[in-house]
């Protein structure tokens, strides 16, 4: 054998990475562009990053953590606990650095990144490129059911990552130590960005519980079993270092107990199987999934199958969950539908065109498995964060206009109620609106999203306003409400089109602002403001 093949065969000699881009770059590009350019309002579908920010504005200017509550003068001492500070400090400063644009380019970003990195774990887990692409791309369309601009996708990174690593231990490819230290390391961001990060305890109680009786049935070495008790010890330990200690796992157990207002929400519900192009990805998903558990030789570890089962029943419990099945099944389909490892079904026809187009796609997939060095989607990152920090356009090229639907979001009406200086706490306002109203007009409101705060008493007269049921000029005059913001085709909306004593002040494309004819009087008679929080309320401060 010549010096050069022995060189060549050496595996120490062979690359093991190359900067030209892959699919990975593409996919990453292609999300951002979407979220971005194709639809920039996406991200904000929901008004519920206005309280977020809200939170996050307070924790900068204070330089403290908030005990009670920040948003609404119905409750205004009501203790309450920020359970994803970090996540509402982190996006308020990018909003205060680049406005909606900068915020928009992180989360885009931050979401594209965790997909990317789910591609590259379905090609190590032997995916060929055509299945990895497929089952990529499926799992993307079915994660955006969940694409917003809340501290959720905090979660996609965490159990993504937690399920990689403790998959990575079980196949003796992490040390117990490394095991630890990314674990905790995870679960710091984690427990101090969004509430589930209960997921990771469940995660790894499932590998420890799966294992156990793996060894209990074998009669082999608790080893394993031990490192994993040892790792939910840790984990367990480390949830306690945020601003609240125990009180943060007390304040989620309750609001884990449920409710009808927690149930009727859109994102709790099970996925609607009829013309939603997310519920037909999932379908794809799990298809993909169960004919790879019949057809390949490769088997799943009893662990890793475990919580793919669970978060199956999650997804299918609940819209939200989806994404999280999505990122932890692809992997486990690439690894399924690894090539040499199907079992054969069909003889392949062997030619001699079809010999030589296999060795040419199988010499670019390897290729391909190479590139990770992700030059290209760091370059179009930095270059929509340096649109975004210059006032949403570079050089005439990229120009950004990413924020929330003016068709969807109140505008003029926001202005009249500024303008007319409208006290704060005669106001009712529409739930979903009630944190970006408060971080828009600097005042409190009526009430806001967070269902877990209120409580159902509170929201079922909300909801008996809002659906005009017998009763609700009653619990209106009960809160002394002179003005009512709320949607355009609401009910309620259409109640107040017919009433006297109040009149259309103000409309947009998604709001009508009604004023009751008496505040109408007082604002002709005295044009000074009627009320606006000030010093006496010290949260506010």
């Amino acid at each position: 054998m010549s010096e050069a093949k022995e060189i060549a065969q050496d595996p120490k000699t062979e690359p093991t990475s190359s900067p030209l881009p892959d699919v990975g770059d593409l996919l990453f590009i292609g999300v951002m562009y979407i979220l971005l350019f194709g639809r920039p309002h996406f991200l904000f579908q929901d008004a519920s990053i206005g309280w977020h920010l809200q939170a996050g504005k307070f924790i900068f200017e204070t330089r403290s953590i908030p005990y009670t509550d920040l948003f609404s003068y119905t409750f205004p001492d009501k203790a309450w606990v920020a359970y994803e500070w970090l996540f509402d400090l982190i996006a308020y400063l990018l909003t205060m650095a680049g406005g909606y644009n900068l915020l928009a380019v992180a989360v885009a970003g931050f979401i594209a990144m965790v997909l990317t990195k789910m591609y590259d774990r379905t090609r190590d887990s032997g995916g060929g490129l055509a299945i990895a692409t497929f089952a990529s791309l499926t799992a993307i369309l079915a994660s955006a059911v969940h694409w917003l601009a809340r501290p959720h996708i905090v979660t996609f990174l965490a159990v993504s990552s937690f399920v990689a690593l403790l998959d990575s231990f079980q196949r003796d490819q992490l040390t117990r130590s490394k095991l630890y230290i990314y674990l905790c390391l995870l679960m710091l961001l984690w427990v101090n960005c969004h509430p589930a990060f209960l997921l990771g305890i469940v995660l790894i109680g499932a590998y420890f519980a799966v294992n156990l009786v793996q060894t209990l049935i074998q009669k082999s070495s608790f080893a394993r079993c031990k490192d994993l008790f040892g790792a939910g010890l840790l984990v367990s330990a480390t949830t306690l270092l945020n601003p609240y200690g125990w009180n943060l796992h007390i304040y989620i157990f309750k609001y884990l107990r449920g409710s009808s207002i927690i149930e009727k929400t859109d994102e709790f519900l099970s996925p609607v199987f009829h013309d939603d192009i997310h519920a037909l990805c999932l379908e794809i998903l799990i298809l993909l999934f169960v004919v790879g558990l019949t057809i390949s030789k490769r088997k799943l570890s009893a662990p890793y199958l475990t919580v793919t089962l669970l978060f199956l029943h999650l997804s299918l419990s609940a819209v939200r969950n989806i994404p999280l099945f999505a990122l932890v099944v692809t992997p486990a389909i690439g690894f399924l539908f690894a090539e040499n490892n199907l079992k054969e079904r069909i003889r392949p026809v062997s030619t001699g065109f079809l010999t030589r187009l296999k060795a040419s796609l199988a010499e670019f997939d390897a290729q391909e498995k190479l590139s990770r060095m992700r030059i290209l989607s760091i370059g179009y990152f930095l270059t929509m964060a340096a649109a975004a920090l210059s006032g949403g356009s570079l050089f005439g090229i990229v120009n950004l206009d990413a924020g929330f639907d003016k068709t969807k979001i109140p505008t003029t009406t926001l202005n009249y109620i500024k303008e007319q200086h409208l006290a704060y706490d005669r106001g009712f306002n529409y739930d979903n609106w009630g944190g970006l109203l408060r971080y828009d007009l600097d005042q409190r409101v009526f009430i806001d999203d967070r269902a877990d705060f209120y409580g159902e008493q509170f929201y079922n007269q909300y909801g008996t306003v809002v659906e005009t049921r017998p009763g609700w000029e009653e619990i209106l005059n009960k809160h002394r409400i002179d003005w009512i913001l709320m949607p355009s085709n609401t009910k309620l909306v259409l109640a107040l089109k017919k009433e006297p004593g109040w009149r259309l002040a103000a409309s947009d494309a998604a709001a009508s602002l009604f004023v009751r004819a008496r505040q109408e009087q007082a604002l002709e008679n005295d044009k000074t403001p009627l009320k606006s929080e000030d010093s006496k309320n010290p949260v506010s401060q």
